[in-house]
C-alpha cells in the first residue's frame, strides 16, 4: 500500500492511499492530520502533537466493531439445549416479557421489583439486571433501544442494549391525559406506538406515535383504528417490523376479535375486523400474515388460509417460520412443532412440559404471545413457566436458508425497481399477478419492475418453485413513492 505524505508550511496532505482503505477513511485521516499539524508551529508542543497525530492515524485505520460482531460475540460458544431443552431458575415471577436486540435478549419484568432482567437466550443466563427508578414502569424495545416509562413521574428513559447504558431521560407531558401502553417495532428505534386516556378517563382513549428523537406525539383518531369505538381498556397492540401496520385487540369483557390497521396510509386506515383471536396474535416475519392463539393463519384481507385445531400459533422473529403449540396431544406425541411459513412443512418436533393457557381475558400486558417466543438470531424457543419459576429453552432446529423472501425494497415513481431474491440458484419464479412491466431474471435471481408510474401500494403474487421441490405462493407488497 502506497502512502505519500509531504509537509508544506507545517501542513500534511495525503496524496495517495491505495486499495485497502476507503475514501471516507482517507478523508477522516487527512482532517485529523491537518488539524494536529496546526499545533506544530509551537515548538514546545511538537513532540506531543506528533504523538497524538500518530495515535489518531492508527485509531482511524483500525476497524470498528460492527453490530454483527457484537451479536456474534454474545452468541459465541452457546450451550446446546438438546431435544429436552435447558431449564433455568427464575429469581422472581415474570409479569411481562419482550424480545429485544434483534432476538438475542428476552427482557423480563418481575413482579413488584424495580429490576428489568436482560436474559441472553442462547447462553441461558442473565446478561444484566438493570436497576430502575421504581417498581411501577412500562417498557418497550425495538432494534437496539430499550424504552422505560414511569407513569408516576411521567418520565421516559432510553437505554442502549448494546452498551447497557442509559442514553437519555425525558419528562413527557400529555395535555390533560396519561399514557398506559407502549409498543415498538422490531426494526425501529426512533418511534413507539402509544395508547392512553384523555383527562384521566380510560373510556376516552387516544392512540398515536411518539417520535423518540423529538418526543413529539402524533395522535390518531380513534375511529381510524377501532370500529364502533368498542375498546375502552386492556388494549393490546402488535406492530409489524417497521410499524406500517398494527394489530389491536382488547381482553376486557368478552373477547371480540382483533382489528387490522394500516398506519402507512394518511390518515391511518382501519382495514378489517376479524372475530377470532384467542386473546393474542402477531404478525408473521414477512408482515403479510397474522398468526393467532386460536390456531389460524389469516391474510391481509381477513381470509383464513390455514387452521389448526386445539392449537396456538406464534411467529419466529427474523425468519419465515412459526411455532404450533398443541393444547392437547396423545401420549408420546410432540406438542411443540416448528413449521415453515409458506409451505407449512414440519421442521422440528419438540416436547415441553409447560402448559400454556389462553389469555383471552388477561387483566395485564402479559398475554400468551409474551410467554412463548422464538428468534432466528438466538436459534432458540423460549418459554416462561411462572408456575414453577423456570425458563425453558429449546433448539429452534432451523438450518440453512428458509423460504423467506426478505425485506421488500421501496419503489419510486419513474425509477427502475430491482429486488434481489434470497432463493437458491435454479429457483423458478412466475409472476401470477402484478404490473405488466415486471419481470424475473433467472440468471441474476432478480425481480425487476421497469419504472412504476403511480405512487401507492402494489400487490404482487408470485409462484415459486425451488430446486429441492418446494413449491408455494408468495404475496408481497411494494410501496411506491414519489421521488
Amino acid at each position: 500500500h502506497r502512502l505519500v505524505i509531504f509537509r508544506n508550511r507545517f501542513k500534511f496532505d495525503i496524496l495517495r492511499l491505495k486499495r485497502k482503505f476507503t475514501d471516507t477513511v482517507c478523508i477522516r485521516l487527512l482532517k485529523k492530520i491537518n488539524h494536529i499539524t496546526y499545533l506544530w508551529r509551537k515548538p514546545m508542543k511538537r513532540n506531543l502533537s506528533l504523538l497524538i497525530a500518530i495515535i489518531f492515524m492508527i485509531c482511524s485505520l483500525l476497524p470498528a466493531e460492527t453490530l454483527k460482531d457484537h451479536i456474534d460475540a454474545l452468541l459465541k460458544d452457546a450451550p446446546d439445549p438438546g431435544k429436552t431443552g435447558l431449564t433455568k431458575t427464575l429469581p422472581y415471577k415474570v409479569v411481562d416479557a419482550k424480545l429485544g436486540f434483534f432476538g438475542v435478549f428476552a427482557l423480563l419484568k418481575f413482579e413488584n421489583k424495580s429490576r428489568l432482567g436482560i436474559f441472553n437466550i442462547a447462553q441461558g443466563k442473565f446478561q444484566k439486571m438493570l436497576k430502575l427508578k421504581s417498581t411501577n414502569f412500562k417498557f418497550a424495545t425495538g432494534s437496539s433501544v430499550l424504552l422505560v416509562f414511569y407513569p408516576d413521574i411521567k418520565v421516559i428513559e432510553l437505554w442502549n442494549l448494546k452498551t447497557m447504558k442509559k442514553v437519555k431521560t425525558k419528562k413527557i407531558t400529555i395535555d390533560s391525559g396519561f399514557l398506559s401502553f407502549f409498543e415498538m417495532a422490531p426494526a425501529l428505534k426512533t418511534k413507539v406506538f402509544v395508547s392512553g386516556g384523555e383527562g384521566g378517563n380510560a373510556d376516552k382513549r387516544f392512540y398515536g406515535i411518539l417520535n423518540l428523537k423529538t418526543f413529539k406525539l402524533t395522535k390518531f383518531k380513534e375511529d381510524s383504528l377501532f370500529k364502533d369505538n368498542e375498546y375502552s381498556d386492556r388494549i393490546h397492540i402488535r406492530c409489524n417490523h417497521n410499524m406500517t401496520k398494527v394489530l389491536a385487540w382488547s381482553t376486557s369483557g368478552s373477547p371480540s376479535g382483533f382489528n387490522y390497521v394500516v398506519l402507512s396510509n394518511t390518515p391511518p386506515t382501519f382495514k378489517y375486523k376479524h372475530y377470532s383471536s384467542g386473546g393474542a396474535l402477531n404478525f408473521s416475519n414477512n408482515d403479510n400474515l397474522v398468526l393467532t392463539a386460536c390456531g389460524t393463519i389469516i391474510n391481509k384481507v381477513g381470509r383464513v388460509l390455514k387452521r389448526y385445531s386445539h392449537s396456538m400459533l406464534f411467529p419466529v422473529l427474523g425468519d419465515d417460520f412459526y411455532i404450533q403449540y398443541k393444547k392437547w396431544v396423545e401420549e408420546g406425541e410432540s406438542n411443540l412443532i416448528i413449521r415453515e411459513l409458506n409451505t407449512h412443512k414440519k421442521i422440528t418436533e419438540l416436547t415441553t412440559e409447560v402448559e400454556l393457557e389462553d389469555t383471552a381475558f388477561a387483566d395485564s400486558d402479559f398475554t400468551i404471545d409474551r410467554k412463548i417466543m422464538a428468534s432466528r438470531t438466538s436459534g432458540r424457543v423460549f418459554i416462561i413457566d411462572n408456575d414453577n419459576l423456570k425458563l425453558r429453552i429449546y433448539p429452534l432446529g432451523i438450518s440453512g436458508k428458509s423460504n423467506s423472501f426478505g425485506r421488500v425494497p421501496k419503489a419510486f415513481v419513474g425509477q427502475k425497481w430491482i429486488c434481489k431474491l434470497k432463493y437458491p440458484k435454479g429457483t423458478n419464479v412466475v409472476i401470477e399477478d402484478g404490473p405488466e412491466n415486471m419481470t424475473f431474471n433467472a440468471s441474476s435471481n432478480k425481480l425487476i419492475w421497469d419504472k412504476p408510474k403511480t405512487q401507492g401500494i402494489q400487490d404482487v403474487l408470485l409462484s415459486i418453485s425451488k430446486p429441492n421441490g418446494d413449491e408455494f405462493y408468495k404475496e408481497i407488497e411494494i410501496t411506491v413513492k414519489n421521488k
